[in-house]
């Protein structure tokens, strides 16, 4: 078995059903190193007593040290695991498909790890198979493996889907072979070849990776390297992000189960959403102290799409996070279990901030992309059913409303929108019925925009996108 190193690179924009705030949150619990400042304390006046100086003992920042995570070269290995009936072919040539497989993964940035083999059967058929590990942000993604079939094909047609035991193989006919993509919530694993083996080889390579570990709660996860903080996996599986808990980590699992359904189960649609939602915010108020609303650690609810459930996924996952001024997620060595008040969100009508509607509120005459209108409520009855599907509809129509009475005239190209961030329904049957409403600056375009001054005020201006590196 054959590894090929590659850079750590930024993964390609796929998709991702993740539901988080972002805020800085309290300091970071350590008993890292100090120094010390020496601090002149003035005499009172008209005393000829000498003061001698104070000194102030000021903590260190803790130094933030990535954990050791598991090999990702070692877990693709672990998915390429012996096909009955197949030998693998010894040579000091690369095959022909490594050549294109590399040359794909190497434009699109998709995996961290690529580990290949060369399997033979009775027959003398050659499949070439290889084992990928995505980035974080793709890991577990029903959407890559055929992406990555299409790709190898030159996008020259659709895959086909082929339905096996254990999900789906997507197949395309490349320039000079046939290739095969299957996809674990870990590895994609490709192959070429022979139709009807290598169609083989990735039936048996799917029945080998069925027993992945899912997280449970208590689990704690590092979702980043180095200063590259790749993001949440689509998928709550995998013991590559799992760290022990007395160490550095950026996001904890507070609950997880099993949906009950059955092989044969249709997809719940609405209901898994509904249930995944309520759940998770249970979960949330229990574990940290304080309602998801009201406080600056972040929830991820994981639930199966449609596809993910044709492929046998019934796993559902809640994990919580603290995120820093920038909106990443900010490491800690201790658990955010009851931090409930001291994660207590303060929103007072003017904030600006920069990055994240949770961050740190800055000055407005720095450049800023949000600033806190403030709250307005639902007039629902106590007894209302939440209403899902008009829930964020009608949270920014009153936020508009707000921005109206509240907002003075800008310049020229610009636009001032809302957006209401509303209770969710564990909160809605506490009977909670607040909306926090959000005002942004957008140009004709509609998109995002930096700003200075305060949208109150008349002269408040754009200076440029959001998301560029604007100081002044």
């Amino acid at each position: 078995m054959s590894r090929i190193p590659r850079p750590l690179l930024l993964a390609v924009s796929l998709t991702m059903l993740v539901a988080a705030c972002t805020r800085s949150g309290p300091p970071l619990s350590d008993a890292g190193g100090e120094t010390t400042t020496t601090v002149s304390t003035p005499p009172t006046t008209g005393s000829s007593t000498t003061v001698p100086s104070a000194t102030t003992t000021i903590p260190a920042e803790p130094e933030i040290v990535p954990p050791e995570l598991a090999d990702p070269f070692d877990l693709a290995e672990e998915a390429l695991a012996p096909v009955p009936g197949y030998e693998p072919v010894s040579s000091d040539e690369f095959p022909l498909q490594l050549d294109r497989l590399d040359m794909v993964l190497n434009a699109y940035s998709l995996a961290e790890a690529l580990v290949w083999d060369v399997l033979e059967n009775d027959f003398g058929e050659e499949v070439f198979v290889a084992s990928l590990y995505p980035y974080g942000v793709a890991r577990g993604d029903p959407t890559l493996p055929p992406f990555v079939a299409q790709l190898l094909a030159a996008f020259n047609e659709e895959p086909e889907q082929i339905p096996i035991e254990h999900g789906f193989v997507y197949a395309s006919e490349g320039f000079d072979t046939g290739w095969m993509a299957w996809g674990s919530n870990t590895v994609v694993i490709v192959a070429a070849g022979p139709r009807e083996a290598t169609l083989e080889v990735l039936e048996a390579l799917a029945a080998a990776n069925q027993d992945e570990y899912r997280w449970q709660p208590g689990d704690c996860l590092w979702l980043g390297n180095d200063e590259l903080l790749d993001g949440a996996p689509f998928a709550p599986f995998g013991r590559g992000p799992i760290v022990p808990c007395d160490g550095w980590h950026t996001h904890e699992v507070i609950g997880s189960s099993a949906v009950a359904d059955g092989p044969e189960a249709p997809y719940p649609g609405d209901a898994i959403q509904v249930d995944a939602w309520e759940t998770c915010e249970q979960r949330f108020v229990e574990f940290i102290g304080i309602s998801e609303q009201d406080s600056s650690v972040g929830l991820i609810r994981y639930l199966p799409s449609d596809l993910e459930w044709e492929e046998g996924d019934r796993y559902t996952a809640c994990v919580v996070t603290e995120y820093d001024a920038s909106g990443a997620p900010a490491p800690r060595r201790d658990s955010l279990a009851g931090i409930g008040e001291e994660s207590r969100l303060e929103r007072n009508t003017g904030d600006c901030r920069r990055g994240s509607y949770v961050s740190e509120p800055i000055s407005c005459e720095a450049p800023h992309d949000s600033e806190y209108l403030g709250t307005v409520e639902f007039s629902e009855e106590q007894d209302a059913a939440y209403p899902w599907y008009t829930l964020y509809e009608d949270a920014d129509s009153l936020c508009r409303d707000l921005l109206d009475d509240y907002a003075a005239d800008g310049p020229v190209g610009a636009a001032l929108d809302a957006t209401g961030l509303p209770p969710g329904p564990y909160a809605w049957s506490q009977g909670d019925r607040r909306v926090a409403c959000i005002g942004f600056a957008i140009d004709n375009a509609g998109f995002p925009q930096l700003v200075l001054g305060s949208m109150a005020e008349d002269g408040w201006r754009i200076i440029g996108p959001s998301g560029d590196d604007v100081t002044a």
